[in-house]
């Protein structure tokens, strides 16, 4: 049978796809992407205790108070008609050790540690991690602000962020040039372009070096890594100064 379509009402995404909330607890939003919606209404069903959520229009929005218990694990069942989708969402024990990545807001004396790379908007209502390889000889990103804490410039370190943390390293035998790897490719800049480029192995032009905050590859020093907030254009990439220096955040020891 040609020509097919669906016309039922359909959930295609929701962003986050799961949610995880310090023993402290807050409140974080999920946004909600359909098809053939029509008069149909969202539903969030499935938290109690210390998790609950209300719809308004396609956010849903999930409120944790404080946890003075074990931790929580629970899934929240968001639906559309016949249309479901299961969103895990967990709070920390009473008392837990929780890790975060810190804003980094002036150079330290070794950058040897786990980063994540932002594009962080001035007013804490955009960050977006570096994820790996996009399309291009550039950068993807991920959209973590479901993670992001705007009152302390904090990042949770959890499953959905910790896989996007970069290990930067000191190259052996120079004390200011480092190698930057994410899972199991590092970051280089092997022409002068507005690129970045991703192998498996360390090659010319794979080393970096820090100005401040500033991101610098050794082979292309006119260029930093930088965030390209352009329409249609957005990714990270190495620039002459002309787009967004990244925002950067140090796990926590």
């Amino acid at each position: 049978m040609s020509g097919f379509k669906v016309t039922e009402p359909t959930i295609v995404e929701v962003d986050p796809s799961s949610l995880s909330f310090l023993s402290t607890g807050g409140t974080k939003t999920i946004t909600v992407t359909t098809a053939n919606q029509g008069a149909n209404v969202i539903t969030a069903t499935g938290l109690s205790g210390n998790l609950s959520s209300s719809v308004e229009g396609n956010v849903v929005t999930v409120t944790a108070i404080e946890n003075n218990g074990g931790a929580v694990e629970q899934t929240l069942v968001i639906a559309l008609g016949n249309s479901k989708v299961n969103v895990v969402v967990k709070q920390d024990a009473k008392g837990a050790v929780t890790k975060v990545y810190e804003k980094v807001t002036s150079a330290p004396s070794d950058w040897s540690g786990k980063y994540l790379i932002t594009y962080t908007k001035e007013d804490g209502t955009t960050v977006n991690v570096l994820s790996g390889k996009g399309a291009g000889d550039y950068a993807g990103y991920v959209d973590i602000l479901s993670a992001y804490n705007s009152s302390n410039e904090t990042i949770a370190a959890n499953d959905e962020t910790n896989q996007y943390a970069c290990t930067i390293a000191k190259v052996e035998g120079s004390e200011d040039q480092y190698t930057i790897l994410l899972g199991s490719t590092y970051l280089g800049l092997t022409k002068d372009g507005n690129n970045l480029h991703f192998d498996s192995s360390i090659k010319d032009g794979f080393q970096w070096k820090f100005d401040g905050t500033k991101i610098i590859p050794v082979k292309y020093a006119a260029r930093n890594l930088q965030w390209n907030n352009n329409n249609n254009q957005y990714r990270f990439a190495c620039y002459k100064g002309t787009q967004v220096d990244v925002t950067i955040y140090r796990l926590t020891e």
